[in-house]
């Protein structure tokens, strides 16, 4: 065996271990045609130094990919749980989108007396927010588009949803592109580590929103709608109060009040009993926010330092909580997982 070839497998190695078995060799194989050359110096110089390239790894992790979720071939409960891990952790970033965009929409609409049935806000809260201008009332506008893909995924909408989500990715792009070049001409720190990171989960999860929209079961979405309510109006009163200097704007933070619902989810979880799916899902997210408040604290000491040692304070004990929910329904979640039979067959 030469050394592209030992190459090869070990990215193989990421496939599961029964269809590696069996498909193995024949994709070794098909692999090393590929890569023949007639040219005896060339030949042996492949064999030594040639690997895969990056887009035959793409392939194989794709794959691999596809076939741990149960997307291709015959599904077993452990691939099945995967698979609904990965539907609901996608759910959880849309309900959050959603959310964030109504609130946004409608601060922007009464900010501006587009809601006449409102009392007129005081003329000192329009300062608080960001200025108003055509771009940014369109911004965040078409920020609705999460809600847009939220409810096209609860009523089995694919193709308003991958629309939907296109939409919604411009639209963080945007506000990223934006805040760049507010730094760039005003030669002050607009984008912030938060920013980037809510972008690149964006453009991550909407790529697989992509792949899996035509492939979405059935979802009972009475359930995930009350959920929007009841995120729509505690978020709201958090903005309303940060707004009126009820709430300190520290605790008004996206990454806080994400890390507190993700908690809070997981403390009911562990206490009534979850699903595998679901105690996969929130040891994903537990860990994901673990680390978001992590690299984030930079931006919290940045935003909030004027205000002494509290907001960071407050950030850290964020961090040990999100660390003291995610040990527990990580091993829930492993354990749950284990006891799944491998395949049908289990």
């Amino acid at each position: 065996m030469n050394r592209l070839e030992q190459r090869y497998r070990a990215a193989l190695r990421l496939l599961p271990t029964a269809y590696r078995r069996q498909w193995e060799d024949d994709m070794v194989a098909a692999f090393l045609a590929s890569m023949h050359d007639d040219d005896p110096e060339r030949a042996e110089y492949l064999a030594d130094f040639g690997r895969p390239s990056w887009s035959e790894v793409a392939s194989v992790a794709g794959l691999a990919a596809r076939l741990h979720l149960g997307l291709i071939g015959a599904p077993s409960p452990r691939t099945e749980a995967r698979s609904d891990m990965v539907r609901i952790v996608v759910l959880l970033w849309l309900l959050w989108g959603a959310v964030s965009a109504i609130v946004a929409a409608g601060l922007e609409l009464w900010l501006q007396s587009g809601l006449r049935f409102l009392p007129a806000p005081p003329a000192e809260w329009s300062s608080a927010v960001a200025p108003a201008g055509l771009w940014s009332v369109g911004l965040r506008l078409s920020g609705l588009a999460w809600l847009v893909a939220f409810v096209a995924v609860l009523f089995g909408r694919p193709a308003l949803t991958r629309t939907a989500a296109v939409v919604g990715v411009a639209n963080s792009a945007f506000g990223v592109a934006g805040a760049l070049v507010a730094e760039l001409a005003r030669n002050l720190p607009a984008v912030s580590v938060t920013m980037l990171a809510t972008f690149a989960v964006d453009l991550a999860l909407s790529a697989v929103l992509w792949t899996l929209a035509k492939r979405w079961p059935r979802v009972r979405p009475t359930g995930w709608l009350l959920a929007l309510l009841l995120g729509t109006a505690v978020v709201t009163g958090l903005t309303v109060g940060g707004i009126a200097g009820a709430v300190p704007w520290w605790a008004v933070d996206p990454v806080t009040i994400t890390a507190a619902a993700v908690v809070a989810v997981a403390i009911v979880r562990l206490v009534t009993g979850a699903s595998p799916a679901w105690s996969l899902a929130l040891t994903v997210l537990a860990w994901a926010m673990l680390v978001l408040r992590i690299v984030t604290l930079a931006d919290v000491a940045e935003a909030y330092g004027w205000m002494g040692p509290v907001p960071m304070v407050f950030a850290v004990a964020e961090a040990l909580a999100l660390s003291v929910v995610a040990v527990p329904i990580t091993v829930v979640a492993m354990r749950s997982h284990s006891r799944l039979p491998s395949s049908r067959l289990g």
